[in-house]
């Protein structure tokens, strides 16, 4: 809600907003963590060019890593509610 707003408020100023959702990227932070437990991870440096990407093509909202998420998550909304917990 916050990103959107400041889209609306943004634009006439010629400042774009992008929203990136971020799913599983090995950074420091899983350093140590069996990344084969981390469904779909990529690389920092890879997610940070796809990152870059949206930014450039001036999308509202992003997903990254693209896949499986961006397919997944139009659905995520409709899940019943024990199936969000994690």
């Amino acid at each position: 809600m916050y990103l959107k707003a400041a889209r609306i408020e943004l634009r006439s100023k010629g400042i774009t907003v992008t929203d990136i959702l971020p799913g599983y990227i090995a950074t420091d932070i899983v350093k140590g963590t069996d990344i084969s437990k981390l469904p779909f991870a990529i690389p920092a440096a890879q997610a940070a060019r796809e990152m870059a990407r949206l930014i450039e093509k001036k999308v509202e909202s992003g997903v990254v890593p693209a896949f499986p998420w961006k397919f997944v998550r139009p659905f995520l909304g409709h899940l019943p509610e024990r199936f969000a917990h994690y």
